[in-house]
């Protein structure tokens, strides 16, 4: 509710993520039943800044995700001790795989700001298994 997010808030949400998605069919609906366009309308009318997703699907799906050029950031985790198998993995392909892929696809504009890292340059200082 709009007035919810104002008095609380301070008027907007700063960071709207679609959140535990991991399966292609799953991404697909996202981005065709009208939920984006709701959150875009949301977006234009000041009261989301920017619009990400959450995942712990498999590289080829995060990739069509980020493609699209519909989401602004992605939260992808990183184990500090490991990797794990992503969700519908057959256990070749971990997290780690999933962190390099989406940092080397993601459009320079989205990578980094000057007083921060770039995700590329931050995944290859971090030990532990690749």
């Amino acid at each position: 509710e709009a007035r919810g997010v104002d008095a609380t808030l301070g008027g907007y949400v700063g960071l709207f993520a679609v959140h535990g998605w991991t399966r292609l069919a799953q991404l697909d609906a996202i981005l065709e039943n009208g939920l984006l366009e709701h959150v875009e309308a949301l977006r234009a009318a000041g009261k989301i800044r920017h619009i990400g997703f959450s995942t712990h699907a498999q590289t080829d799906v995060i990739l069509k995700a980020i493609r699209t050029g519909k989401f602004d950031y992605v939260n992808l985790h990183f184990h500090f001790v490991g990797s794990y198998t992503a969700s519908g993995g057959t256990g070749s392909e971990g997290n780690a795989a999933c962190l390099a892929a989406a940092a080397a696809a993601m459009p320079a504009s989205h990578r980094s700001s000057p007083s921060s890292p770039s995700a590329t340059s931050w995944y290859a200082a971090m030990p532990g298994p690749r």
